[in-house]
């Protein structure tokens, strides 16, 4: 005699759910791996910016023409560089948003 209809209904639902939690793990371990490349960027970005920002946008060597190339790079919506604040909003941002992450991480697990 055959499962009952919502016995295997239940069979069934396990069987996809545990399909999306496989694929799920799969998605969180490359998130890991973003994370772990956003944290070296973000490093990276740090010292570049602790050791010489300073020294170099006070560099009487900068051109105009580099600078309308460095300018040519900034995204749609951003800001240069050049800008005294730009580097440090982004770095504060980026931390702003790691602190959510964690929040909402403690409160889901």
């Amino acid at each position: 005699m055959p499962l009952a209809q919502e016995d295997y209904e239940k069979l069934s639902k396990m069987q996809e759910l545990t399909n999306l939690a496989i694929q799920d793990t799969r998605k969180i371990d490359e998130i890991i791996q973003y994370l772990e490349q956003v944290s070296q960027r973000q490093d990276e970005l740090m010292d570049l910016y602790q050791e010489d920002w300073m020294r170099l946008v006070e560099d009487e060597n900068l051109d105009e023409a580099q600078e309308e190339a460095l300018q040519a790079l900034v995204s749609d919506g951003q800001y240069s560089v050049l800008d005294q604040d730009t580097i440090w909003n982004a770095l504060e941002e980026l931390s702003d948003a790691q602190v959510n992450l964690l929040k909402y991480l403690a409160a889901g697990l």
